[in-house]
């Protein structure tokens, strides 16, 4: 991607290669990965967005994020700035000021960066790829508690690396009623499934290698997961057997 004439740096490479430096393990220490630059540094104010952040020229940098915010959303909103601070570092594209498609360009840079550094490739793979029983389930119930992001944003990222279809359900006298879909594939997202025929595996984490009849293996689990919102909810999953070797690569909005 190009701005300005200027070539973008690849958001998943440079995300790598900061946990990397930084020795971060999930769920990520942005503390670490702040800590790489002199003078950088994250505040909390009261603010009416989520945060923005600011060349101190000669005295480093700083993050500045919305106290009252979850502090999933702090996360996302200090590695999407983080992401600006690299492309100012490392490509010469100002903190602010562009406009139309290069400022679009740019935002889209900065969450797929963010993506990466708080959910990261290597890991989400290694995950999918563990041999113990349920895995996957389990991960798809626990994933934003392993990640520390919001489900938002986790189910967008496995929708991107293991070509899913994301479903989260919750359940009203017996019922099952949508409440979102995630899909890398706009066509699987509209497809409308019988959600009676989760009544019998609702104590999940479960999953099934099905032929849904076209000759390919799929994946199939469910779990279900309660969070700080005490409100149960159920995420089912379909996913080519095959994404689990190699994952795939789109853009995806992370916002949470």
């Amino acid at each position: 991607m190009v701005v300005g004439h200027v070539a973008l740096p690849d958001p998943e490479a440079v995300g790598e290669s900061l946990i990397k430096v930084a020795e971060a393990t999930p769920p990520v220490d942005l503390t670490r990965v702040v800590l790489l630059w002199n003078g950088l540094r994250v505040t909390e104010c009261d603010l009416r967005g989520e945060g923005y952040i600011l060349d101190l020229e000669g005295f480093g940098g700083e993050i500045v994020v919305r106290k009252a915010s979850k502090e999933t959303r702090k996360r996302y909103t200090i590695a999407h700035e983080l992401g600006h601070w690299v492309l100012h570092k490392c490509a010469g594209i100002n903190l602010s000021g562009q406009v139309g498609t290069e400022r679009i360009a740019v935002e889209r840079r900065c969450d797929r960066f963010a993506a990466s550094l708080l959910i990261p490739k290597k890991e989400v793979l290694r995950h999918l790829r563990m041999p113990q029983r349920n895995a996957v389930a389990s991960l798809m119930g626990s994933g934003p508690d392993v990640y520390k992001v919001s489900e938002h944003a986790f189910y967008i990222r496995m929708a991107e690396l293991a070509s899913a279809t994301i479903h989260v359900l919750r359940e009203s006298q017996s019922r099952f009623r949508l409440v979102k879909t995630y899909s890398a594939s706009p066509l699987e997202a509209a497809n409308m499934v019988d959600w009676s025929l989760l009544l019998p595996y609702v104590q999940g984490p479960a999953q099934r290698l099905l032929d849904l009849g076209d000759g390919t293996p799929t994946l199939f689990t469910w779990s279900n997961v309660q969070r700080n919102d005490n409100r149960v909810r159920w995420v089912l999953a379909t996913m080519p057997a095959s994404s689990l070797a190699t994952g795939i690569d789109v853009f995806s909005d992370y916002r949470a």
